[in-house]
Order: structure tokens, then C-alpha cells, then sequence
């Protein structure tokens, strides 16, 4: 049982340091000064993901679903906002 919390709290902090290195990333384009349109719209949807990463931080994810198949076996974790991690 041990193995299975600490694995869980291992994903966790892994999906929080994801969520904080995409608040960084938004942060510093939010800051930028808009030189046409084009920018503006970036700056403006910089601001609207620093918002929602900065409201899923605490609970980025709510739910498991674990698949099993001919194919291999897939974890899908669910939250209110899709956070992709990569491994």
C-alpha cells in the first residue's frame, strides 16, 4: 500500500512542477507589450492560462481511471483542466 501512495504523491509533484514551469512560461509572455493584434491576443490568452493553472494548482486532478487490454495498460488521471505530462 506504501508503494502505491508514494507513487501517487511521486505523479502528483511531478504534475505541480509541470503546472509551475507553464505559470512561469505564461507569466513572462503575459508581461510582454503588444506590438500588433496578433500579440495582444497571446498576452490575453497568457493571462486566461496563468489564471486557470493558478486555480488547479492545489487540486490538478480529482480522479483515476486505469485501462487494461490486449495493447498494454493505461492510466488516465481526470481533472476540471487537461494537464499533459509527458514521460
Amino acid at each position: 500500500m506504501q508503494d502505491i501512495i508514494k507513487k501517487e504523491q511521486e505523479r502528483l509533484n511531478m504534475t505541480i512542477s509541470v503546472i509551475d514551469e507553464l505559470l512561469e512560461k505564461n507569466k513572462q509572455n503575459m508581461n510582454k507589450t503588444a506590438k500588433d493584434a496578433v500579440e495582444a491576443q497571446l498576452i490575453a490568452y497568457a493571462k486566461k492560462e496563468v489564471k486557470k493553472l493558478q486555480e488547479i494548482r492545489p487540486h490538478p486532478y480529482f480522479g483515476r481511471l486505469d485501462f487494461e487490454d490486449e495493447f498494454g495498460r493505461e492510466t488516465i488521471y481526470i481533472g476540471k483542466t487537461g494537464v499533459l505530462i509527458i514521460q
